[in-house]
């Protein structure tokens, strides 16, 4: 799938071409915030606090939920039953 992002610039428009096929996505260690990287990353950098966030190894399905106590996205292994949020420590159960 191919999207577009149209970034306006003054007077010129940039538009850039996103192969979501080729793109992963995973949650920030540092500030939480979604950051988008190219599969075949190892590890990835926050624009947005500079964090080094390690990309999980290919082939290890991940699945997410929303913390139950801060309303923090968490990322977790699919299969898990109970994910404990980093941010307050609550213990969340995952679904399937």
């Amino acid at each position: 799938m191919e999207a577009k992002l149209f970034i306006e610039d003054g007077p010129t428009t940039l538009v850039q071409f996103i192969d979501w096929a080729m793109q992963s996505q995973l949650v920030c260690s540092g500030c939480r915030s979604i950051l988008v990287y190219p599969r075949g990353a190892t590890n990835v950098c926050c624009a947005l606090c500079n964090s080094v966030t390690s990309v999980p190894p290919p082939g290890l399905e991940m699945a997410q939920l929303i913390c139950g106590g801060c309303r923090t996205l968490l990322m977790y292994t699919r299969g898990a039953t109970s994910v404990r949020c980093s941010c307050c420590h609550t213990v969340n159960l995952a679904s399937g």
